[in-house]
């Protein structure tokens, strides 16, 4: 059965709950920390709780799982990028008065330059709680199967420099590191085998000092984004969260149960903080969705029917996925947005199926991570045509299952 057949009613009733979605999201915006509910804010715990009240209503079992996020690594890695940087170019330049030998303790410095970027020193840095949400409406047998739809509840943090401008900043910051590295290689081995007396020509002087401007660009990226704030955050994710409160309350709507599959809604939290929250879901709960023929249908960032697309998860999941589209009267594309890092990238990682709807294209649109995501892009069709093919999802995965 497809979910368009469950009942006569089914496109008043998908719309019908379209509506209460779209006024839920205008509601909750009058709150204004809810305005600002970047990771672990108490915005984004109002999102949570209020979403966790309303599938109550709808499901067999709501419950919220705390976990712990650390939500300024960015910072913290530049921040220990720029020290070590800084280092490394004064040793560099100090080489050039004293003895090459200190060389070494520039070496060592780019060293753990490098590796600051890459994370190492990210224990430092602040830890906060956020919760996922999740819900559940049981099968009416034996559930061997089971549907979750899924979507972030924080907001992305507000941003000082464009996004595209921090990449090519960081990108600068790793050329810096290997060209400091390299200086101290050259000038150590010229020095060892007795080649030429580089170190005391003019030219290696300058680019010495040259080097220490690349220690620039980490502590620009320090302040590239305001981890206190965010934007309103409308197309992405509220109308993705509550989408999948829509397509639960469809199923109560109307009394529907499938066979052998059971449907959740898996509301994470902190997903701007490096998908803690679908970390911490797989941490808890990866060996119960191996067990079962599992299947995550997200939904991330939705605005704009005509770009309406699915990002390939896992094969299976996007080919499911797709399929389920064809029961419904929309005809979504492969999404090409290869920018868009969502909590499926984690779930694909745990060997979870998953897809996910979006309508990102290949170059962002220009409200994409900034404050014109606001109420302007509240979108009432691509949230109807996300409901449509979460219940189709659920209804093909079910079909499939007998």
């Amino acid at each position: 059965m497809k979910a368009s057949e469950s009942n006569s009613r089914y496109t008043g009733k998908v719309r019908e709950c379209t509506n209460y979605s779209v006024r839920g999201i205008k509601n909750l915006l009058k709150d204004e920390d809810v305005k600002s509910r970047h990771a672990c804010s108490q915005g984004e715990l109002d999102v949570q709780k209020h979403l966790q009240s309303e599938l109550q209503n709808f499901c067999d079992e709501v419950y919220a799982e705390s976990f712990t996020a650390k939500i300024n690594t960015n910072k913290i890695s530049n921040l220990f990028a720029f020290i070590f940087m800084f280092l490394s170019a004064a040793a560099i330049i100090l080489s050039n008065f004293i003895s090459e030998a200190i060389l070494f303790a520039s070496v060592g410095f780019s060293i753990l330059a490098f590796a600051s970027m890459l994370g190492l020193f990210n224990k430092f840095a602040k830890s906060k709680k956020s919760l996922n949400v999740i819900a559940k409406r049981k099968s009416l047998g034996v559930a061997t199967h089971k549907v979750v739809f899924c979507a972030n509840t924080d907001a992305p943090f507000k941003r000082r420099i464009y996004k595209s401008t921090e990449n090519a900043f960081t990108t600068l910051t790793f050329i810096g590191i290997f060209l400091h590295l390299d200086y101290d290689v050259f000038l150590l081995g010229s020095t060892y085998y007795n080649l030429f007396d580089l170190n005391h020509m003019p030219v290696m002087t300058v680019v010495s000092y040259f080097l220490i401007g690349f220690s620039l660009f980490p502590l620009i990226c320090i302040f590239a984004v305001n981890t206190g704030s965010a934007i309103p955050g409308v197309a992405d994710n509220l109308s993705g969260s509550f989408a999948c409160v829509g397509a639960m309350r469809y199923l109560s709507e109307f009394d529907l149960r499938l066979d052998n599959t059971d449907v959740f809604v898996v509301l994470t939290g902190a997903k701007n903080a490096n998908f803690a929250g679908a970390k911490a879901y797989v941490d808890a709960h990866a060996n119960e969705d191996k067990k079962c023929d599992t299947l995550f249908v997200c939904v991330d960032t939705i605005k704009g029917i005509e770009t309406l697309s699915i990002k390939s998860g896992t094969s299976k999941g996007t080919k499911l996925v797709f399929e389920a589209s064809e029961n419904t009267k929309h005809t979504p594309i492969k999404s090409e947005a290869k920018y868009l890092k969502g909590d499926a990238s984690v779930f694909s990682k745990s060997g979870i199926n998953c897809a996910t709807i979006t309508t990102l294209g290949a170059v962002a649109p220009e409200f994409y991570g900034t404050k014109h995501d606001n109420l302007d892009n509240l979108d009432t069709k691509s949230t109807e045509a996300a409901i449509n093919i979460l219940l189709e999802s659920a209804y093909l995965v079910d079909a499939k299952s007998k």
